[in-house]
C-alpha cells in the first residue's frame, strides 16, 4: 500500500498545530497598584496597553480612597481618580500607546441632585492631537432633591466609529465643572494582534510534521 502525502501537506498540518489566533486586546485600568495623593500625570499598563493620564495646562488631580463611603461600589477598590480642584474646567487627557476602538469608565458623584454632565472627545493622535474621531455627552441620573448624600455610581462606554489614540473627558455640574470621580477605565484595541505561539504548540507542530514525514518514507520503502 502506498501512502501519497506530499511534503506540502505535511508542512500545512504542522503549521495548523501552532497557528496563532488573532484577538483585540482589552484592558482595564483600576489604579490599585499606584500610590495615593496628588499628581499631574500617571502612567499605568494592563494587558499590553499603556495609558498616560494628564490634564490640560498641567492641572493637578489625585488618587483618593473613597472605599467605605455611602454608596461607593466595592469595585472601586482603594484607588479612585479624584479631580482635586473642581473649579478648574480643564479636560483630562487619556493617551494610549496603541489605536483603540472603544473607551469607557465608571463614574459617580456624592451630590447626586446636581445636574452633572460628562463630555468625551476621541482623537486620532496621542495627547488630543490629530483629527476629532467622535464626541459625546452623558447626563448623569439624579436623585430627587433633599435626598441623603450618597455616592451615585454609573458607567459609560464610548465607541466613536473609528480608531483613536487619545480621549479628552471632563464631568461635573454648573459651578463645579470637574467634580466627578472615575474608576475602572476600559479600552479595546482597534487592531488585531497575533500573539507569539506557545512553545508547547510549536513543539507539537514539529513532532506532527516530522512523524508524518517519517511515516511517508517508511510506507514508500515497504511498497
Amino acid at each position: 500500500m502506498r501512502l501519497h502525502l506530499p511534503v506540502a501537506a505535511i508542512a500545512l498540518l504542522g503549521a495548523i498545530a501552532f497557528a496563532p489566533s488573532s484577538a483585540r486586546a482589552q484592558a482595564t485600568f483600576d489604579f490599585e497598584s499606584l500610590g495615593l495623593g496628588a499628581r499631574t500625570s500617571l502612567t499605568t499598563t494592563d494587558s499590553g496597553v499603556t495609558m498616560t493620564l494628564t490634564r490640560e495646562n498641567g492641572s493637578a488631580f489625585e488618587l483618593s480612597n473613597i472605599n467605605g463611603a455611602p454608596g461607593v461600589p466595592a469595585s472601586y477598590g482603594s484607588r479612585t481618580l479624584d479631580s482635586f480642584n473642581n473649579n478648574v474646567a480643564d479636560f483630562y487627557i487619556a493617551s494610549f500607546d496603541t489605536q483603540l476602538s472603544a473607551f469607557g469608565f465608571d463614574f459617580g458623584d456624592f451630590e447626586p441632585s446636581d445636574d452633572d454632565v460628562i463630555e468625551i472627545r476621541a482623537y486620532s493622535g496621542a495627547n488630543g492631537t490629530g483629527a476629532l474621531v467622535g464626541s459625546t455627552t452623558v447626563n448623569q441620573s439624579n436623585l430627587p432633591p433633599n435626598s441623603p448624600v450618597s455616592f451615585l455610581p454609573e458607567n459609560v462606554t464610548f465607541v466613536p466609529g473609528g480608531s483613536f489614540q487619545s480621549v479628552l473627558f471632563r464631568g461635573g455640574a454648573s459651578g463645579f465643572p470637574v467634580s466627578l470621580y472615575y474608576d475602572n477605565f476600559r479600552v479595546r484595541q482597534a487592531v488585531l494582534v497575533d500573539p507569539v505561539p506557545e512553545p508547547g504548540a510549536v513543539a507539537f507542530g514539529v513532532v506532527m510534521g516530522g512523524g508524518l514525514l517519517g511515516l511517508m518514507v517508511r510506507r514508500r520503502r515497504l511498497s
